[in-house]
């Protein structure tokens, strides 16, 4: 497995963990107003997958799908399946020149591993976020730190 792939895996494992556990929160914490990044921990997550996805169809060329993402369960199936497609990016996409248009209409280039990096940094930003507001609300947090992941894939393989 290369480096980014081990990223991308790493990715989902951790945005994973986070929305389970968020899933498993009384249904009035997920959009409880709060002070922070995001008025809640759902648009945080709902930030993270659209921005994800985002990323995604500036990768592969194609329109941004309309799912519906009303509720915990919504996004958690539909996050599942986007960090699927990452993971199932070939090799030969990673090194490839991607030309995109920002939001404000500027047209850009960067190389896919290097937008995977930059999906990668921004997830970890955002579960960050997520924790300080779990904390806010009186929940526990959970840790998605790179080195739990590497522990448990180690830990899988043997």
């Amino acid at each position: 497995m290369n480096n980014h792939s081990l990223s991308i895996a790493y990715h989902k494992w951790a945005t994973l963990k986070v929305v389970g556990h968020i899933r498993t929160l009384p249904k009035e914490i997920h959009k409880q107003e709060i002070k922070s990044v995001f008025p809640s921990l759902f648009d945080t997550l709902l930030h993270m997958l659209e921005v994800d996805e985002l990323w995604l169809t500036r990768i592969k060329n194609r329109a941004i799908s309309v799912n519906e993402n009303n509720t915990i369960e919504q996004l958690f199936a539909n996050y599942v399946t986007l960090l699927n497609e990452y993971e199932q990016l070939g090799h030969d996409v990673l090194d490839r020149l991607v030309t995109y248009k920002s939001s404000e209409g500027i047209e850009y280039e960067n190389i896919c591993y290097e937008i995977i990096q930059h999906v990668v940094n921004h997830g970890t930003y955002h579960r960050g976020n997520i924790s300080a507001m779990l904390r806010q609300l009186g929940n526990k947090t959970i840790s998605t730190d790179y080195i739990y992941f590497l522990r448990e894939r180690a830990d899988i393989e043997r």
